[in-house]
């Protein structure tokens, strides 16, 4: 058994890496591509490999004498047209070298090294490595029967804007080829289609084309589950290096703040709305996409109409937001503030743009000790989150209201955050409507839409207030175009689905109380009652920080939760956040929870 490695392109999309680096020298995790590639001929005892070079040809050429020299016979192949020319032509060369049996790898993919080991010992001639299609997977797929037999072949360019990937599997371009099917059929194929047709396209045009006039049978090795990577850009590489350092997880999402569809993980750090948009939503948008892409959105006073519209309240009251936290940050210039009574924890924006705030501890405090302790130490405004974030802890209408005309007859302002208050269920209500009774001409409401109606993505918040004038001034803070088509789409069609987004709070909600029994269950932490989709845990037992508990779940299960300890005041314990998810997926997270104790 031999091998081809296809080692001839520049890699023009990892540069500028590849600026003064062959691409299959970059490193994931601590270990060249090129090596890893090696490494698993050799534990697959294939020990003759066929190397095609062009871009830094002596690069490559020189470190592989020099880490194989002893292990590998190697046969080296110029392409010297590779500026102008395709891994066909590459590929053309290449073949004259073989005669028999052989693997045939690119040299941009990382994998588990066990890989062509199984793909050499697998009991069909002609065999494909391949992985069931995800979202972000780009270039050739395949068809496949019932029987695991290829009988498709879909590059790049006959993926048009209504191909369906559903059924598909994407090639991790490794194949295992058969001496047969080389000398018969494959060598004179590619080389006749490189000198009569093209030599700047793909060698899989000639395997479709082989596959489509039944000419041979490839099978699928299916490596659906596995660890590997297609390393074409820099954003591959990121993803590479998340699958293949498991050390390096937890930074690197925690100084990320998300981007987290490039990653096979299970979040349950930040928090949305698992039922909602729902699929015909989805479909209703991916139907429109185009259009939405290619027109501007509306203006603001545009905005503000169409979420007039939603909340079922007057325009001149409402600013619609690129993200509830746009927001918070302009309230200490709008309303001329540095200082606010607030509990502790509280949502970190707060305490970002309020670095001077009076942090109370709720416990054991009423919540009219908000104005009394604003009242006392001078300082013109409170902050309430109703829902708190982290806590989940939820006050009555009520007692918000009552809190709300105490500091309305103190001249205070309340700045009350709702971007939980869907989710309260009994435990509280939206003060909407009192805010716009115009008794409260002191008090603003702030949300996110984006956690409830389940589109982080697309940044939507707003700003309520009776005084008309905060909203004049935050309307003019704000540039023409202040949000995207999409959002705006999306809010339009939040009129039509009202029915749906309150199936989907109760559904969270029971969700939530059954995810609350599980988590009591486990004898390691303590949940708090939430009103919120989220539900605050305490650690009860001393293995583990709760740092390094997010750490090892990250590292060991995929599963991403909020470290929360820092949060509140020295001394009061270790605490994670986790948000409410499915129920499968609240079950993998207890299950994750147990493993990590039981193994410690």
């Amino acid at each position: 058994m031999k091998a081809i490695v296809l080692a001839a392109g520049s890699g023009a999309r990892l540069k500028p890496l590849t600026d003064s680096l062959h691409k299959s020298m970059v490193s994931v995790a601590g270990e060249r591509i090129i090596d890893r590639i090696l490494d698993a001929l050799l534990i697959a005892r294939v020990h003759e490999v066929v190397v095609v070079l062009g871009y830094r040809a002596d690069e490559l050429r020189n470190h592989l004498l020099e880490a194989y020299r002893d292990q590998v016979q190697f046969t080296f192949i110029l392409n010297d047209r590779f500026e102008s020319t395709n891994n066909i032509y590459s590929l053309s060369l290449a073949l004259d070298a073989v005669d028999d049996d052989f693997v045939l790898i690119e040299c941009d993919v990382f994998f588990e090294k066990e890989v062509i080991r199984q793909l050499v010992e697998f009991p069909w001639p002609n065999a494909t490595v391949v992985a069931k299609y995800k979202t972000s997977m780009d270039g050739t797929v395949v068809s496949v029967d019932a029987s695991g037999m290829v009988v498709g072949v879909h590059p790049t360019d006959s993926q048009g804007p209504t191909f369906d990937f559903s059924d598909k599997y994407k090639t991790l371009n490794i194949y295992k080829l058969s001496g047969s099917f080389l000398r018969d059929k494959f060598r004179k194929m590619i080389q006749f289609y490189t000198q009569a047709h093209s030599d700047n396209c793909y060698y899989e045009v000639v395997l479709g084309v082989i596959i489509y006039l039944r000419s041979a049978d490839i099978k699928i090795l299916d490596l659906t589950g596995r660890t590997w990577m297609e390393v074409d850009d820099m954003h591959d590489l990121d993803k590479a290096e998340f699958m293949f350092k498991p050390e390096g997880r937890y930074d690197l999402l925690a100084n990320s703040h998300g981007g987290y569809w490039n990653y096979d993980l299970l979040d349950f750090c930040y928090i949305r709305n698992m039922y909602f948009p729902t699929p015909s939503v989805i479909s209703d948008i991916r139907f429109n996409l185009e259009h939405l892409l290619r027109n501007y959105g509306s203006n603001q006073a545009g905005l503000n109409a169409k979420l007039g519209h939603f909340l079922l309240a007057p325009q001149q009251n409402c600013c619609l937001l690129n993200g509830a936290s746009q927001g918070i940050k302009l309230l200490p210039r709008l309303l001329d503030l540095r200082r606010v009574v607030t509990f502790v924890p509280t949502f970190e924006e707060y305490r970002a743009v309020f670095p001077e705030a009076l942090g109370i501890d709720p416990e054991n405090r009423p919540l009219p000790d908000l104005a009394r302790v604003a009242i006392e130490h001078g300082i013109k405004a409170i902050v309430l989150a109703n829902p708190n974030n982290p806590t989940g802890r939820c006050y009555s209408r009520a007692e918000v209201l009552d809190l709300l005309e105490t500091a309305e007859r103190a001249g205070l302002t309340t700045i009350l955050d709702e971007s939980f208050i869907d989710f309260a269920g009994g435990a509280g209500s939206s003060m909407t409507s009192d805010l716009l009774s115009g008794r409260l001409n002191h008090a603003i409401l702030i949300k996110s839409l984006s956690k409830s109606l389940g589109a982080p993505g697309l940044r939507l918040g707003y700003c309520l207030s009776g005084d008309t004038r905060l909203i004049q001034a935050m309307n003019a803070a704000l540039p023409i175009w202040n949000t995207n088509s999409l959002a705006q789409y999306y809010l339009e069609l939040l009129l039509k689905y009202r029915n749906e987004i309150a199936a989907s709070f109760k559904r969270t909600m029971e969700d939530r109380e059954a995810f609350f029994s599980l988590l009591a269950s486990l004898t390691v932490l303590q949940p708090f009652p939430s009103a919120a989709n989220f539900i605050l845990c305490q650690l009860t037992s001393p293995r583990f920080t709760a740092d390094a508990l997010a750490r090892r779940l990250t590292e060991r299960s995929g599963i991403y939760v909020k470290a929360c300890t820092s949060k509140f005041p020295p001394g009061r314990g270790e605490f994670i956040r986790v948000a409410v998810r499915t129920p499968a997926d609240n079950d993998q997270l207890v299950r994750a929870l147990r493993e990590a104790y039981d193994a410690s």
